[in-house]
């Protein structure tokens, strides 16, 4: 339907909500007041939005791949016990790719440690991230990470 015949359908509408005769809505609706299709849009395309600068991921983001910016932080957060010390060891990664920054550990209670691994983005390309358990009761996690130049 064409915006011409959406306009006159309106009119009509409106004219019988307001109690005009059908002799009447002729004269509202003469060819002057009839609207026109607008122009048509130019095209355009909407570009993609930058990878971020930073990722802060966690147990449940295991089997996910994410995406970051050149230069970007990828940080990991995990529970583990305190005699695990940090729970995981790097078992695959393309150092050309990503790179292992800092590690720390910050105690939550008694019996358990908040562990967070930084890595920093080095290059584009795409690399696996495996971390393996290094005691019983943690699953191994990894990520697919693809590097991206910053746009």
């Amino acid at each position: 339907m064409t915006p011409g015949i959406r306009y006159i359908l309106l009119l009509v509408f409106c004219a019988a909500i307001a109690g005009l005769t059908a002799s009447q809505v002729p004269s509202v609706c003469n060819a002057d007041t009839v609207a026109t299709a607008p122009a048509p849009l130019e095209s355009f395309s909407i570009a993609p939005a930058p990878p971020p600068m930073k990722r802060t991921l966690g147990p449940e983001d295991s089997g996910r791949e994410v995406d970051i910016a050149v230069g970007g932080e990828v940080v990991l957060g995990f529970m583990v016990k305190k005699c695990d010390v940090y729970g995981y060891s790097i078992k695959e990664m393309d150092i050309d790719v990503l790179k292992l920054e800092n590690r720390t550990a910050e105690n939550v209670d008694k019996d358990r440690s908040l562990t967070f691994w930084y890595f920093r983005a080095v290059r584009p390309g795409v690399t696996k991230l495996t971390l393996s358990p290094e005691k019983e009761g943690l699953r191994p996690f990894s990520l697919t990470v693809t590097v991206e130049e910053a746009r």
